[in-house]
Parts: C-alpha cells; structure tokens; sequence
C-alpha cells in the first residue's frame, strides 16, 4: 500500500475523463472500497461502515487525500505517500473534512 501505481495513474485518469464526458467538475470518493481500488491505501479503522475516515477529491488537475488529523501521519506516511494529502480537526468532524473539501472545489 501507499505507493501511486502506473495502475492507479491509469485508474485516474480514466475517472478523470468520464468526469469531463460528464461535464462534472470534481467528484468526492467516500466508499472504502473505490478509495482503496483508486488510490492502493487502507481507508478504514471502523469495519461495520462503508465509508472511512478519509476521503479522495478528485477534478481534473489533482487528487487530494482529505482525513482527519488523527490519521493525517498514517495516510500520508503509509497508505497514500504519493498523494497530496490534507488533514482536517476531528473536533469538528464532519464539517471540517466538507470544508477542506469544499475549499478543493472552488
């Protein structure tokens, strides 16, 4: 885990051009398993939900990693070191995650 693939390139890319066929701007990928498939990182501490702690933002230009600070260290050191990643305080979860996020889209 953790090192950015040709497999994931080629994996961005192709979402990336269905977000333009689409015209859509950016997408925000929250389920574990379509982080885990685009990126090769772990995005998990509860097993019994879907989503994780962190979240992938995607447009046409970057792909940003958006977690918690308490995660921040093991998300970029470990499961996304290749990836732009941002840390959001988990004080204020999950407004501070929608913000940074938000913040990516404009």
């Amino acid at each position: 885990a953790g090192a950015l693939t040709k497999d994931h390139l080629e994996k961005l890319g192709l979402l990336r051009a269905l977000l333009k066929e689409e015209g859509v701007e950016c997408l925000v990928v929250t389920q574990t398993h379509n982080f885990a498939w685009l990126t090769g990182g772990r995005n998990f501490v509860p097993l019994n939900t879907e989503t994780g702690n962190s979240q992938l933002f995607v447009d046409h230009e970057r792909a940003v990693v958006v977690t918690t600070a308490i995660e921040y260290p093991r998300m970029s050191g470990e499961e996304c070191v290749d990836f732009e990643v941002m840390e959001a305080d988990w004080r204020h979860l999950p407004r501070s995650m929608d913000d940074i996020v938000s913040g990516l889209a404009r």
